[in-house]
């Protein structure tokens, strides 16, 4: 592989790692939301909030699971890997 195709072909897209995070966050803090809402019907709003919280982190990894994975597989794609398989390539391997 010549170098002029390495620098053309990039594996890892900063913005789409950008672009994945945001939604997740997004995702999670909807979820706070709702969450908030509807403990707020029996609660104060900050004990309301304080079971948002801990609602939201078990059910965002079960409803949330593939966004997850999509971040995770991105930030596995990232410059870290990127030069992994740089340095091997130069190791010869």
């Amino acid at each position: 592989m010549s170098d002029s195709e390495v620098s053309s072909t990039p594996a890892y897209q900063r913005s789409d790692l950008v672009k994945a995070i945001a939604g997740y966050s997004l995702l999670r803090f909807g979820l706070f939301a709702v969450l908030t809402g509807i403990f707020m019907i029996f609660l104060p709003l900050v004990i309301a909030m304080a079971f948002a919280v801990v609602g939201q982190l078990p059910l965002s990894m079960l409803l949330f699971s593939a966004q997850k994975q999509k971040v995770l597989a991105l930030m596995a794609r990232g410059p870290g890997a990127e030069r992994a398989k740089l340095r091997a390539s130069l190791r010869g391997e």
